[in-house]
């Protein structure tokens, strides 16, 4: 094993026999969705907090259930504060189903069929959850 950095501003990687070109490349490709969703999630809720602090609503809706929310989102009868942070806290929640189905594309793409099945599999379960919790 051994250390390698490009420039002296780069972070530097240890090597891992273990692990692939094709492996690191997966890996990047399925980071990239939680490093976006992180990214936009943070935003959202800080341009709503600041909205918020800015230009409190004279009433809360915090109230909401989920599907009140999305009504509510669709309909834009939140005050854009409001909406905002619950646009950053949903793009939070929806954050690993991005990354699961980012795993199923890139394992196809590599043609490993086993983990094209696991992946399949809990991307299912996370969009039933969704599905029934919106009920």
């Amino acid at each position: 094993m051994g250390v390698h950095c490009r420039t002296s501003r780069d972070v530097c990687s240890i090597d891992n026999p273990f692990m692939t070109g094709r492996r690191q490349n997966h890996d990047r490709w399925v980071a990239w969705p939680l490093k976006i969703g992180m990214w936009l999630s943070a935003g959202l809720l800080l341009g709503g907090m600041v909205l918020v602090f800015v230009h409190p609503p004279e009433s809360s809706s915090s109230n909401l259930n989920t599907a009140d929310f999305l009504d509510a989102l669709v309909q834009l009868r939140l005050p854009l504060g409001e909406g905002l942070l619950y646009a950053g806290i949903m793009m939070l929640i929806s954050t690993p189903v991005l990354r699961v189905g980012a795993a199923v594309v890139t394992f196809i793409a590599e043609r490993d069929w086993k983990f094209v099945g696991v992946s399949i599999a809990v991307f299912v379960v996370l969009l039933l959850e969704i599905i029934l919790s919106l009920q």
